[in-house]
């Protein structure tokens, strides 16, 4: 989905029920696995990935008033673009607004580092996610779909 950011994006977070915070991304990464019940085990290999990106980036969680995750996302800065990534809210807050917030607070800051637009792919069965997005005014790109087929190995060299 794209999004044109002609024009001011003045939306800031609403942080009556918890706060919007910038993390690093090894913090963000902890948050981000815990709340999509992510293998930890394999949380070394997004930390390198991180470390060896040098475009501009912002990791953001929003947590409860008990300090608890509730939302998270992050965005990379490029050639007037910002791409969004890793948009997960708790399934015990979702449909409050919080994705909302992480978004809206995003999209501040690509306007900030001068973003023209904004871009994120989502799978058209995340109705939540496709219904925020369109509400922001994302609209659909491109469709694209997974190849999942079977794969044999043959020992006869055929």
């Amino acid at each position: 989905m794209l999004l044109d950011l002609a024009g001011a994006v003045e939306t800031k977070a609403n942080s009556e029920n918890g706060s919007v915070e910038n993390l690093d991304a090894a913090l963000w990464l902890q948050a981000w696995y815990a709340l999509t019940n992510r293998d930890m085990g394999k949380i070394d290999v997004h930390k390198t990935l991180f470390e060896k990106s040098d475009l501009p980036h912002r990791f953001l969680l929003k947590q409860g008033l008990d300090g608890a995750p509730m939302s998270s996302g992050m965005a990379v800065y490029a050639n007037q673009a910002m791409g969004l990534f890793g948009i997960s809210t708790a399934i015990a807050q979702r449909e409050k607004g919080h994705a909302l917030d992480i978004v809206n607070s995003l999209l501040y800051w690509g306007s900030v580092q001068s973003a023209k637009f904004a871009y994120l792919q989502v799978e058209e069965a995340n109705t939540a996610a496709v219904n925020l997005n369109q509400k922001l005014g994302f609209k659909k790109s491109y469709t694209y779909w997974y190849r999942v087929g079977e794969h044999t190995t043959s020992s006869s060299g055929d």
